[in-house]
C-alpha cells in the first residue's frame, strides 16, 4: 500500500491526473476529501467502472475564510462578459451537453454498486 498523498489541483498536482495513474483494474480507492462532483466522475468514469471498491471520506474544507472574507471573494461583477457564474470552461461545456440528470443517475448506481462514504 502507498503512503497517501496530498493533491490539491495546484502545486501538488492535479487529482485527475493522479487517479487515472494510478487506477487499474481491481483496485480498491480509499480517498479523503471535501468533494465529490458528478463532473468528477462522468471524467473518471471508464477508470472508476473498473475498480473493486471506493472508500470515500467527506470533510470539512479546510480553507474556509470567515464570512466577511467570503462576501468579499464572491462579489457577482455587474459586466456580464466577466461573469463567470456558469463555472469554468470545462463545466460550461459539461453543463451545454445538458446531461446532467443521465450522469447522476449513472454516478449514483455506481457509488450503490462500489462505495462505502
Amino acid at each position: 500500500m502507498r503512503a497517501p498523498k496530498l493533491i490539491d489541483n495546484k502545486a501538488g498536482g492535479k487529482v485527475v491526473d493522479e487517479l487515472c495513474s494510478s487506477m487499474q483494474k481491481g483496485s480498491k480507492l480509499s480517498i479523503v476529501s471535501a468533494y465529490f462532483t458528478i463532473y468528477a466522475f462522468a471524467e473518471l468514469k471508464k477508470e472508476l467502472s473498473q475498480i473493486r471498491s471506493l472508500r470515500f471520506i467527506f470533510t470539512e474544507p479546510t480553507f474556509l475564510k470567515k464570512n466577511r472574507e467570503e462576501q468579499r471573494e464572491y462579489y457577482i461583477q455587474h459586466n456580464l462578459a466577466s461573469n463567470t457564474m456558469a463555472g469554468n470552461e470545462y463545466e460550461m461545456k459539461l453543463r451545454n451537453e445538458m446531461k446532467q440528470s443521465a450522469i447522476a443517475k449513472e454516478c449514483a448506481d455506481w457509488l450503490r454498486k462500489k462505495a462505502e462514504i
